[in-house]
């Protein structure tokens, strides 16, 4: 299975990269029918073989499915924003886009055991998530439930690829909010993909905002956490762009825009890797205390 999924996956990207790089929504149909079309393959392949072990099916439907399912929901997605992007004055256009900012936090915090489960890298409850006759799942919080064939998935599944997509679909509206509020902001916005076909593991991707990297790389700089201190932002910037496959702006003037920033929410990305380190730590408490 996993080498139909990496034959299949690489048509899919070579395909993809053969249309036109800009994002519009005629764009976006052809790489719907694309994604559309490499699902129905993997769906023949799947009637057709059999998995070997739990393990095998696990790995299948939490490391490799999804990532395909992500990229339907992304297109899908950033098609439908631009089908309803409003015409008129950049407030209009900056709030239509913070609006769906909005409906991406819904839905995480609808999910908020699924994430933090997920984002934690915990593998206890796998089982119960990617084994199809396991998995139970409510379906009214998708959001294209409709599209969701149980009978090759385990729903959740396709959860974590909403997820996945997500967190790109954010990074993709930011890039649009900084260039409508600064005409001479690049939008750098490209699409990362999770999974690596030449050892079928996960890539570490910054999959997250340009400016919560930023928020890092000075909080590192301050912590004099490389070289004793005698590493310069330019040097933790470049390194870890490289190690995220990730490309940042001026570093210098995202930091300034971060200073700008009303107090309380001035350093939010640290302020809530704060909360969530505090939400694990007691999780784990609780759970060592009933062993």
């Amino acid at each position: 299975m996993k080498v139909c999924f990496a034959e299949l996956f690489n048509e899919m990207e070579n395909r993809i990269n053969s249309l036109s790089k800009e994002n519009h929504i005629e764009s976006y149909s052809y790489k719907i029918q694309i994604v559309e079309n490499v699902l129905d393959k993997l769906k023949l392949i799947l009637n057709d073989k059999k998995f070997q072990s739990d393990s095998d099916e696990i790995n299948y439907f939490k490391n490799l499915k999804p990532t395909i399912i992500a990229r339907l929901v992304i297109y899908k997605r950033l098609q439908q924003i631009e089908f309803e992007k409003p015409h008129g004055s950049v407030d209009k256009k900056i709030a239509h886009l913070v609006c769906e900012l909005n409906r991406l936090t819904r839905y995480s915090k609808a999910n908020s055991v699924f994430v933090q489960y997920i984002r934690s890298g915990r593998t206890h409850l796998d089982s119960e998530y990617f084994l199809r006759k396991n998995a139970k799942i409510n379906q009214m919080y998708e959001t294209f439930a409709s599209e969701i064939d149980y009978t090759t998935g385990t729903g959740f599944d396709y959860r974590l690829a909403v997820l996945m997509a997500h967190e790109q679909i954010e990074n993709h509206v930011q890039e649009q909010i900084d260039s409508l509020k600064n005409p001479s902001h690049k939008n750098n916005f490209e699409f990362h993909s999770q999974y690596d076909t030449t050892c079928g593991i996960n890539q570490l991707n910054w999959t997250i905002s340009q400016a919560d990297l930023v928020e890092l790389i000075y909080g590192l700089y301050s912590m004099k956490a490389f070289n004793h201190g005698r590493t310069e932002i330019r040097e933790i910037a470049e390194f870890l762009e490289e190690k995220f496959n990730v490309k940042l702006n001026n570093v210098y003037r995202s930091f300034s825009d971060i200073k700008n920033r009303k107090s309380v929410d001035r350093f939010k990305f640290i302020t809530q890797m704060l909360e969530q380190l505090e939400n694990i730590s007691d999780e784990i408490f609780i759970t060592n205390d009933k062993n």
